[in-house]
C-alpha cells in the first residue's frame, strides 16, 4: 500500500516538473484536469500513478 502512494506522488512531482521544463513540449498523465481521460481516471483510480 505504501508502495503505491509513493509510486503515485513521485509520479505527480515528476509529471509536474517536466509540464514545466523549457524543453518538454507536453506531458500526457491523467491527473492533470486537462487530460482527455481525466474524468474517467478518476472515476476509476484512487491516484493518477506514475505511468507518463
Amino acid at each position: 500500500h505504501l508502495r503505491m502512494e509513493r509510486h503515485c506522488q513521485n509520479g505527480r512531482i515528476i509529471a509536474d516538473y517536466l509540464r514545466n521544463h523549457a524543453k518538454i513540449g507536453k506531458v500526457y498523465w491523467p491527473g492533470f484536469s486537462d487530460h482527455p481521460n481525466h474524468a474517467i481516471a478518476r472515476k476509476q483510480m484512487r491516484d493518477f500513478g506514475g505511468m507518463l
